[in-house]
């Protein structure tokens, strides 16, 4: 009887040594929590889908650069120029269409917020946040010309936009815009600092009277602020049409702008 409860207690030993052994070679698989990241996960709110590091092409000169805001999910234009001999600019660029000297529509758009104030507690004097230019043909001067055509602007009192045309001024080489132009549309006539606008231009691009510019502001139509006659130069070939948003002072001379960008958003294939 000894016996028998000796070797039962030898197998009972036995089968828990192996049961030991097979926990040992049998490792736990655990998956490892991955670290939150302190990283922003939106850098440029974009309706073409794109993104912002892909489909621009970045500009900035004369003090100006690009500051992303984490917070509030958007891209700060600024120009912070303090010198009187460069044009102040932070941009950002691409093709928008092709003018064949056929009328050509388009809708840009953009939503923007002035600052308080521009860097370091310069009064922020905005500039151009929505431009339209014709560009990379060669004038009579055998110069590539870049010319705005239709271009829409948050100053520090206003929200309005541009239509230029131009006349060849032969004498100088050069062309200059015809006597009248600039014309200038008030979208809102207020002031601007630490608002957010939504801005949309409907422009149909045309060397005759058909040609016009529809403003349409925070999802308003503003008839008071639409145009109507030529938007594209008689005397401008063909050519491919730029469009940029940021901001830009538009003349040389000291500058202090900053404009948030939450996104910019056009109706043509890109």
């Amino acid at each position: 009887m000894k016996t028998l409860q000796f070797l039962t207690y030898l197998f009972l030993i036995s089968l828990s040594l192996i049961a030991c052994k097979g926990d040992e070679e049998t490792p736990v698989k655990v998956t490892p929590t991955p670290p939150t990241s302190s990283q922003p996960t939106v850098t440029w709110i974009d309706n073409m889908s794109d993104g912002f590091a892909n489909g621009w092409n970045q500009d900035i000169s004369g003090g100006g650069k690009w500051q992303f805001d984490a917070v509030e999910k958007l891209n700060w234009s600024i120009i912070n120029n303090p010198s009187n001999q460069a044009t102040g600019r932070a941009e950002v660029s691409r093709r928008l269409t092709t003018f064949t000297n056929t009328d050509k529509l388009v809708t840009v758009k953009g939503k923007f917020k002035m600052a308080l104030t521009a860097e370091d507690n310069k009064p922020n004097e905005g500039g151009w946040v929505i431009q339209t230019m014709a560009w990379g043909y060669r004038d009579p001067n055998d110069s590539i010309v870049y010319k705005p055509l239709v271009v829409a602007r948050i100053l520090a009192d206003k929200v309005d936009y541009l239509v230029y045309d131009y006349i060849w001024d032969a004498p100088n080489k050069t062309y200059r815009p015809k006597t009248g132009f600039p014309v200038s549309r008030i979208v809102r006539n207020a002031i601007t600092a630490g608002q957010t606008f939504e801005l949309a231009l409907t422009i149909n691009f045309s060397k005759n009277s058909t040609g016009y510019v529809k403003a349409n502001l925070n999802g308003v139509d503003i008839p008071a602020a639409n145009y109507v006659g030529a938007t594209y130069p008689s005397i401008f070939p063909q050519a491919n049409i730029q469009w940029k948003g940021g901001t830009y002072s538009s003349y040389q001379g000291e500058h202090y702008s900053k404009i948030g960008v939450y996104y910019l958003a056009t109706d043509q294939p890109q």
